[in-house]
């Protein structure tokens, strides 16, 4: 069976064409761990309908086209022998030559980027790498593609039987791909279960009984990629379609914020004379009680100039006299203790009180300088005027724009004596928008031309590549994190100058962090965490490829996902937004003392790691699992949403 193309579109054929994208192949079964394939002795086709007599099994395809590019395929395995172990596997063959592939979350072109040890390429040890589908944000979705065509292969979650599955890629020595959905789930040839750690291979068996049968439903499908190297936009598209990744608020916003603030109190801790945010919570084990760790961090994980500004705003909105001191003694101890006379900081407050030498990251430089000039433009309109804060935040932009490197960019660690000592990375991507904050607030066209040359350096680069990387500071490799700061500075240069680049670049930024969110809910058992706690899957996003968890991430870029539907006029981004809003809502506790795998919370609490598949940092292989480290940037990403996003009836919509 074939799939060719009819014009625009493409329809099923039994005969191969030069205009062939994409063909089903003959069945195989994998049994007694060596892998088999029997010779076609009859094939019918009736309506889409391809039969296969093999030696071991029946097997009948029922494939119909549900919507232009999207092809349904039913397949039915009968044993027809005695009863057997067997694994089972659905191939897809393209029939063009692709010159990137993808299978998201996992390997972005064999992760050839960085010097981990995750996965990199299609074989390890001359055998393909097999994923389980509780590893992709679309279950064990394979994509393959070149200019003009982009193929992708992915599993059904209707079923248990065709959801609980596993993928592969291989390449042929002729140089198309050969796109593998196996049944039930296997990862092999090794188990990527830690970073940079790896296990002994997983599998599972189906036992079939002569006669018995095994029905599975999968898709296929055919596009034009709508820019190089972005042939998964149609296959996600579509997937929002297939899959219910929407899942109704579990709180209100009010809940939220007084959740937030309330957490944020318990991470408020006095060193040296100042009230700053530890960077998170981890359990005592002597008493049961939570502790702070004791570790002070501008940005990133810490955000303590975020949690700075969003005291203010609550003292904004609710009056809190208490907030605006507290936000105001964070503020004050950044800016009057961190900064070097070039512009550039200690990212860390210990560092800077102890002159310890280690260089900065331009992660925290950029969320450091965007938050304190946000939070100088914020406290104006309420009648206080703190200028050390704008000229923080601006002597930091002022290093920057005669920093700029043409190789490198803003690149993305700084020695504090101003010299560059790793370039790599997206991660200076993060400086873009300090220079629009302070754009904003001076009206100096000094830092909206060095934003402009810098995202479109870094577009170029990077983005329009679909590679980001280096921004999330504990996994050096291909990430999520790194296209965040991407998309919230192509809003905001579309909002300022109306280049219709900039939503383009937006949109680009948009689906390449969509190839790290999770459309469907996976499988757990009953025991698992995830089941006892309420925790589901659609909406969540993991991390990287170095670190296989997810986590509430998302709700950063919730208010630019909402502006992007707007801009658009298309409705998919607001679901995307609410569906990735409210994921982030769970697991939070929302009374003081709340026993969560046996440790009792504090209120408005959250841990970070959300182990979904076989992977966790310890090595525990516990699908399901949540971890007791509560960190401080969950929260501090939901009330920075619920501060930018004015109406919050829009978090109350249903989709």
């Amino acid at each position: 069976m074939y799939i060719e193309q009819k014009g625009l579109g493409y329809q099923l054929t039994v005969c191969k064409t030069t205009d062939c994208a994409a063909c089903i192949k003959s069945p195989i079964s994998i049994e007694d761990n060596r892998e088999k394939s029997a010779d076609i002795t009859a094939i019918s086709a009736d309506n889409c309908e391809i039969c296969y007599s093999l030696s071991f099994f029946h097997i009948t395809d029922k494939i119909k086209q549900i919507a232009d590019g999207l092809f349904e395929v039913e397949r039915d395995w009968c044993n027809l022998a005695n009863e057997r172990r067997v694994q089972l596997v659905f191939e897809v063959e393209t029939c063009f030559l692709p010159t990137k592939y993808l299978i998201p979350g996992v390997l972005y072109n064999g992760n050839k980027w960085g010097k981990g040890k995750e996965p990199k390429g299609l074989t390890y040890g001359g055998k393909p790498w097999i994923f389980a589908y509780d590893r992709e944000g679309i279950p064990s979705c394979t994509i393959a593609e070149n200019k003009k065509t982009a193929v992708s292969v992915f599993a059904s979650d209707t079923d248990m039987h065709s959801l609980q599955s596993s993928c592969s890629l291989i390449k042929t020595k002729e140089g198309t791909f050969l796109h593998r959905i196996y049944y039930p789930v296997i990862e092999a040839p090794l188990t990527y279960s830690s970073k940079d750690t790896y296990s002994d291979v997983y599998k599972e068996y189906i036992i079939l009984k002569q006669g018995e049968h095994y029905k599975t439903k999968s898709y296929i499908v055919i596009s034009k990629p709508l820019w190089e190297n972005f042939g998964l936009v149609v296959t996600y598209d579509r997937a929002m379609e297939l899959f219910h990744m929407y899942k109704p608020a579990t709180l209100q916003p009010r809940e939220i914020w007084n959740l937030g603030m309330a957490f944020a109190d318990k991470l408020l801790m006095d060193y040296e004379g100042r009230k700053l945010i530890v960077i998170g919570l981890t359990p005592d084990d002597k008493d049961g009680f939570y502790i702070g760790r004791e570790h002070y961090e501008i940005g990133w994980c810490g955000q303590n100039a975020l949690y700075g500004r969003i005291f203010i705003k609550d003292y904004i909105m609710n009056g809190n006299k208490e907030s605006l001191k507290k936000g105001l003694s964070i503020l004050d101890a950044w800016t009057e203790e961190t900064q070097c006379d070039n512009g550039l900081f200690y990212v860390h407050f210990e560092n800077a009180l102890q002159k310890n030498t280690a260089p900065s990251d331009t992660c925290n430089l950029g969320i450091g300088a965007t938050e304190i000039a946000k939070s100088y433009a914020l406290l104006k309109t309420i009648g206080i005027d703190k200028p050390e804060y704008l000229r923080f935040a601006i002597h930091l932009c002022d290093f920057f724009t005669t920093h700029f490197n043409e190789s490198y960019g803003f690149g993305k660690l700084w020695s504090l004596n101003g010299q560059c000592v790793d370039s790599e990375g997206t991660t200076g991507g993060y400086v873009i928008p300090a220079l629009i904050e302070v754009y904003k607030i001076t009206g100096d066209a000094v830092y909206l031309n060095m934003a402009e040359k810098a995202i479109h350096y870094y577009h170029s680069r990077d983005l329009s590549q679909f590679v980001c990387y280096a921004g999330a500071l504990d996994s050096n490799c291909i990430d999520k994190e790194s296209s965040g700061p991407l998309l919230i500075a192509a809003i905001a240069l579309y909002e300022i100058t109306d280049k219709a680049a900039y939503l383009e670049y937006a949109m680009k930024a948009a689906y390449y962090f969509l190839s790290w969110t999770y459309h469907y809910d996976v499988l757990y058992p009953r025991s698992s965490n995830f089941e006892q706690y309420g925790i589901s899957t659609s909406g969540g996003t993991s991390v990287s490829v170095q670190h296989h968890h997810i986590d509430p991430w998302g709700s950063s870029i919730i208010p630019e996902l909402l502006k992007l539907s707007k801009y658009t006029k298309d409705k998919k981004w607001k679901s995307r937004a609410l569906s990735m809003w409210n994921n982030s809502l769970l697991g939070i506790a929302t009374a003081d003392g709340a026993k969560i795998c046996g440790k009792k919370r504090p209120l408005g609490s959250q841990n970070e790691g959300f182990f979904h598949c076989r992977w966790s940092w310890d090595g525990y292989i516990s699908r399901g699992r949540l971890n007791h480290w509560l960190v401080a940037w969950p929260t501090a990403f939901r009330l920075s949403t619920l501060d930018k996003v004015s109406d919050w009836t829009v978090f109350e919509s249903k989709i």
